[in-house]
């Protein structure tokens, strides 16, 4: 492997970089991460959405080693992958879940009760919400 001619060829079949090559790394540490957030976080990707943002990561990777490698063609196969990696997700953002009314308020008066025991003061009666 270390002698690679092409080391995007060598990334994409094994995701194994030779350590000359590991700075394209660098430029996708946030990148499946980014893309988690702008699906509303982990709760709310599924196992099949996360391969595909892996696969986009991957792409991206190749890409950059190809573009140093001057091979002008991979370029051109691996951003057309991580395009198409990324239409698959979409590319609306999902806000995160919201809690119901009723949730948020029970929520909230279990805070409430909390920090009053540390206090040491009594919980309020069971039923009554502050404003």
């Amino acid at each position: 492997m270390t002698a690679a001619k092409n080391p995007w060829a060598t990334y994409w079949r094994r995701r194994a970089l030779k350590p000359a090559d590991r700075w394209a790394l660098a430029l996708v540490r946030d990148y499946v991460p980014e893309l988690v957030a702008d699906k509303g976080g982990d709760a709310n990707v599924s196992f099949a959405e996360r391969k595909v943002m892996e696969l986009a990561a991957v792409a991206r990777v190749c890409w950059v080693l190809a573009m140093t490698g001057g091979n002008l063609d991979a370029v051109a196969r691996f951003v057309g992958a991580e395009r198409q990696a990324l239409a698959d997700l979409g590319l609306a953002r999902r806000a995160k879940p919201v809690p119901t009314l009723a949730a948020y308020l029970r929520q909230r008066a279990e805070e409430k009760a909390e920090a009053k025991e540390r206090e040491g003061a009594p919980p309020p009666p069971s039923g009554t919400e502050e404003a």
